[in-house]
């Protein structure tokens, strides 16, 4: 009976990360984007594996599907980093795996030898379902461009209830009103479970260690 106690502790402590302040970064299983610039603007390409809806106008919506934005590989080429312009009213909706309380979101912005990456300065993030509008600036990192710009931007939520999926929007910018993306990566806190299941793990540990105490006295 110890031993199978000691092996269930160990179990969920192993299960829960074993760290109260673990970050991790969640799986994007899939994203929307409405209202972008088509694939191939600019000589900017990117692949998606669901529908595709021509608007007109110079339009399209990409939805119920993933592609190269959330793929795991951030690029450096205009063939996998697709081109955004910022009076298209474009906003990307990204689905997460589970749960999670985001700390962070990153948006990777392409090729160096380039002036486009690095000019996004802000957006706005709509947690799902939870009414909340968050407008953040953006923090620059990475390589720099052309324009002695970092390619990269970064941007931190300080308010942000466990969701499973958010929207970025009015996304600004400064070069010739357009922007790029190749890659979406998100770090955050596993959700309230994740804790319980640790907070058990530890609970049957400190148990264990308690009733080894008293059979030695």
């Amino acid at each position: 009976m110890k031993k199978f106690m000691s092996i269930l502790a160990f179990s969920l402590f192993s299960l829960s990360g074993g760290a109260i302040a673990n970050v991790v970064t969640p799986t994007i299983i899939g994203y929307d984007v409405t209202n972008a610039a088509p694939s191939g603007t600019g000589s900017w390409t990117h692949t998606y594996t669901g529908t595709i809806i021509d608007l007109g106008n110079g339009l399209k919506n990409y939805t119920d599907g993933t592609g190269t934005l959330a793929d795991g590989v951030i690029s450096n080429n205009t063939n996998t980093t697709q081109l955004f312009r910022t009076g298209d009213n474009t906003s990307i909706t990204v689905f997460l795996d589970d749960y999670y309380e985001i700390e962070s979101v990153s948006l990777f912005g392409g090729p160096t030898d380039n002036h486009i990456p690095g000019q996004i300065t802000g957006a706005t993030f709509l947690p799902y379902d939870t009414g909340l509008f968050l407008t953040i600036p953006s923090t620059p990192f990475g390589d720099l461009s052309n324009d002695n710009q970092p390619v990269n931007d970064f941007f931190t939520f300080t308010q942000t209830p466990y969701i499973n999926q958010f929207t970025i929007t009015n996304i600004t910018g400064n070069w010739s009103n357009f922007y790029s993306i190749s890659e979406i990566q998100v770090s955050a806190v596993p959700e309230p479970s994740t804790y319980a299941l640790m907070l058990g793990g530890l609970g049957l540990v400190g148990f264990m260690a308690f009733k080894r105490r008293r059979n030695v006295v």
